[in-house]
């Protein structure tokens, strides 16, 4: 997705996703920052996402927005990761759903990872593996992964 400066449809359809996953998020029980419920990472995201689609709807081309946020695209991208490791992590666990969004997010061709995808993937997973659950002794939910290889 490239925001021109004519790209009306384009920033019309951003506008209504961020408010749909703000709606959708707050429907989900927030919870508090030191207690957070299931919604309230994607509510995070929404109000990021909100007012980054307003600015590129007033800003007059896609370069100034380049310029002040890095890349508008580059940016939803990763805000939509962040709600899709949410929507996917109950069903299929921390390593199958962190290996499917860091591969996403590797496979960007501008990216130094685009060639080694798969091992930047498996190296971020594995990493985030050890850190969370094994040293801090953090509780995801296990997934079809974990059941298969028996590792809890």
């Amino acid at each position: 997705m490239r925001i021109r400066p004519g790209g009306v449809i384009e920033k019309v359809s951003w506008i209504i996703v961020s408010i749909l996953i703000l709606v959708y998020s707050y429907r989900e029980n927030l919870g508090r920052l030191n207690d957070p419920g299931p919604g309230l990472f994607g509510f995070i995201v929404g109000l990021v996402l909100f007012p980054l689609v307003i600015i590129g709807l007033r800003g007059p081309s896609t370069e100034s927005i380049e310029t002040q946020f890095g890349s508008l695209p580059s940016v939803c991208k990763v805000m939509i990761s962040v709600v899709l490791f949410g929507v996917l992590l109950g069903g299929l666990g921390f390593l199958a759903t962190t290996f499917i969004i860091s591969s996403i997010l590797f496979m960007d061709k501008k990216s130094l990872f685009s060639r080694f995808w798969p091992v930047a993937a498996l190296s971020a997973t594995a990493g985030l593996y050890i850190m969370f659950v094994l040293l801090l002794r953090c509780n995801f939910p296990g997934g079809i992964l974990e059941k298969l290889l028996v590792i809890r």
